[in-house]
């Protein structure tokens, strides 16, 4: 880590993309789920689209193509693809081009370049550039449908490049969507020729199904050298350690004071003369401060913390709905590994289809004692009526203490108490003289 105020040099930057199928989907938030965080707080770069979208959510982001029999596709006055390849080429000259996302095509091994393409024996335009004769790119997914081949004749025109199945972590090309109707490769990762030597490697991650409707996230990493300048942070001082008092604290506490160590630290605080400069105080207030530290985690208890850590959990959400979640998700992962052993396939949307269901009925249950409880609370016990109400509006309350971080409290009451600028002192006589012309009847 780098000294406050200096730069970090990175060589590398990791991206992952998920076609999550929405934010708020199940009565359920992913960006609260613990699980679906650890997913994705590892990369820099973190891309989230989704097919639809919750109504409390504003998010839009454009990764997703719609297929191209699809009803929203026909409706449209121009071609997805076409669009696509006016961007690459307005971009081209501007630097790399890379993109990704939910193609809803299948491309099976088509090859995106021409092969064994040369200028040694034709007379050629200077500007021209032979495609770079790369590996063979390999796809678990054999089917080519209209969309695929439209894919392939952009990569092939516009000399871009599909890392799917060609890069370290998926040699092999591995499905990217999982459903009901089967297994495919339609997440893609296209990058031009230059781009392409510098990707470390291509990953596509194990099916979760609880965290997308049929897509795996892929992620990549790529060699990029940028630099990240730290911000200047206060130097603030941790919180003290909180110790519990009993009735026998004080003794133990002042056996603590005699102890070898402590004696000899108030010994040098007492001889040690110094001149009454601030720093001095703050300095003989601190080792003042850490003898009655020392003696008191010699002496004292300190209160025991709660080992797990707290997280917001759907009150309707149980432990069966855990086990079973818990359990779909194993299953997703082994059915990402075989995709084509109907035993596991049928067993894991058995399981997926129980789980959903389950699901639906917990939150029926709950919302249904929830409106019994206020309907008997509202004329029996008003108090505790107006509790439970309460209760539900906090717990649909965002937390906003993270929002605000110490260097902006530090400045706040910095400046509390700091001299009031001339110009609030040039409103106030403006406001004074106002009110002198007013004419008050």
């Amino acid at each position: 880590m780098a000294i406050h105020g200096r730069s970090i040099v990175k060589n590398n930057l990791k991206i992952c993309y998920w076609n999550i199928g929405g934010i708020n989907t199940h009565n359920m938030n992913k960006l609260e789920d613990h699980l679906f965080v650890q997913e994705i707080k590892e990369y820099d770069v973190v891309i989230l689209a989704e097919t639809h979208i919750g109504y409390d959510v504003n998010l839009h982001v454009e990764a997703y193509v719609p297929p191209a029999n699809s009803s929203y596709t026909k409706k449209l006055d121009f071609d997805i693809i076409d669009q696509i390849e006016k961007d690459i080429v307005s971009y081209k000259s501007k630097g790399d081009i890379l993109f990704c996302g939910d193609l809803n095509a299948r491309t099976s091994t088509e090859e995106d370049y021409i092969a064994q393409d040369s200028s040694r024996y034709l007379p050629l335009f200077e500007s021209y550039k032979p495609d770079n004769q790369i590996r063979f790119r390999k796809n678990c997914d054999e089917t080519l449908d209209s969309r695929g081949k439209e894919i392939i004749d952009l990569c092939i025109s516009n000399q871009m490049r599909v890392v799917n199945g060609r890069c370290m972590g998926d040699l092999l090309g591995h499905f990217t969507c999982f459903n009901t109707h089967g297994q495919s490769t339609v997440d893609y990762l296209i990058a031009n020729e230059r781009l392409f030597n510098q990707i470390l490697y291509f990953r596509v991650s194990e099916f979760v199904s609880t965290f997308s409707d049929c897509h795996c996230k892929i992620s990549w990493e790529i060699l990029a050298k940028y630099q990240i300048t730290e911000t200047q942070s206060n130097n603030l001082h941790a919180a003290p350690v909180n110790f519990r008092w009993t009735e026998d604290s004080p003794l133990k506490f002042q056996q603590a004071l005699l102890s070898p160590d402590n004696q000899q630290k108030i010994s040098s605080f007492l001889i040690n003369d110094s001149d009454c400069s601030s720093e001095d105080i703050n300095k003989k207030a601190q080792d003042l401060c850490d003898i009655f530290l020392s003696a008191a985690k010699i002496s004292l208890v300190t209160p025991k913390k709660n080992k797990k850590g707290s997280r917001p959990q759907k009150k309707w959400f149980d432990s069966d709905l855990f086990k079973m979640r818990k359990n779909v998700i194993s299953l997703g992962k082994i059915y990402s590994r075989y995709p084509k052993d109907p035993v596991i396939k049928g067993r894991y949307y058995k399981y997926f289809r129980i789980y959903n269901k389950c699901r639906k009925v917990k939150y029926k249950q709950f919302i249904n004692s929830m409106l019994q409880k206020l309907d008997t609370l509202r004329v029996e016990n008003p108090k505790q009526y107006w509790k439970l109400i309460n209760d539900i509006q906090d717990s649909k309350k965002e937390n906003c203490s993270s929002q605000i971080d110490s260097d902006t409290w530090a400045n706040h009451f910095r400046n509390l108490h700091s001299a009031i600028d001339n110009t609030f002192y040039s409103r106030l006589n403006q406001l004074e003289m106002i009110l002198n012309d007013k004419d008050f009847f």
